[in-house]
């Protein structure tokens, strides 16, 4: 039986677009049961375990057994590589070129999509004072150059990648996971709609109806999660 605890802080609203939402989604895909720990160490939030497990003081965090690690892209391949099972393959790739496909596309989705989708469409955008980043500065000029570079880069480059495919690798992978989260902060701000970006759209309405993306979606975690 697996011992795994998840580091997060879900019980925000629009929890779906925390990052370790990620994490909590391939835990369902994978039928892995999880504690959870409720972690907010902007508000001082923490349990007393959390900077062994991640010294870099940053969510989400994981610890399973003696393996302890943080940020959400490399947890998910290592948990899609431990747990791997008949049907439940989701970081498939064994030869060195297949990898550096997939990995160019886990690193796209981490830095530039998330970069544009939330770090400047999102984050400088009133919106974003409404539901969270209520303390920030804000400048909308920021948020439009975002969307100039998602609708003319961002947007047109995951539809090549993505072709006439269900899923950016053919089958779903934990690519399709760490690409999901910041294009729901673009489909929010209408930059990613059935007429934009129609494939797109459709691999998002494909994703958000996967039953584990569902139950993730519904999972609470009690507030007591955080001693």
């Amino acid at each position: 039986m697996p011992d795994i605890t998840v580091y997060g802080y879900m019980s925000t609203v629009k929890h779906q677009w925390a990052r370790d939402f990620k994490v909590v989604w391939l835990l369902h895909e994978l039928n892995i049961p999880f504690q959870y720990k409720v972690t907010r160490p902007r508000e001082g939030q923490v349990p007393p375990d959390f900077l062994e497990v991640n010294p870099c003081g940053t969510i989400p965090a994981l610890k399973d057994g003696d393996v302890k690690m943080g940020e959400s892209t490399p947890t998910l391949v290592y948990l899609a590589k431990k747990y791997a099972a008949d049907g439940k393959q989701f970081y498939p790739f064994t030869t060195l070129e297949q990898q550096a496909q997939a990995d160019h596309l886990l690193y796209y989705g981490t830095t530039t999509v998330e970069n544009i989708c939330v770090g400047a469409i999102f984050r400088h955008n009133l919106t974003a004072s409404q539901w969270c980043y209520s303390m920030i500065p804000r400048f909308p000029e920021l948020s439009e150059e975002g969307r100039s570079i998602f609708r003319n880069r961002v947007g047109p480059a995951l539809t090549h990648y993505l072709g006439d495919k269900d899923y950016f690798m053919g089958d779903f992978t934990v690519i399709d996971i760490v690409i999901c989260c910041p294009l729901l902060y673009a489909m929010v701000m209408e930059e990613v709609s059935e007429d934009k970006f129609p494939k797109l759209w459709a691999w998002l309405q494909r994703l958000l109806a996967r039953p584990a993306y569902i139950a993730a979606s519904q999972f609470k975690p009690a507030e007591s999660d955080s001693d």
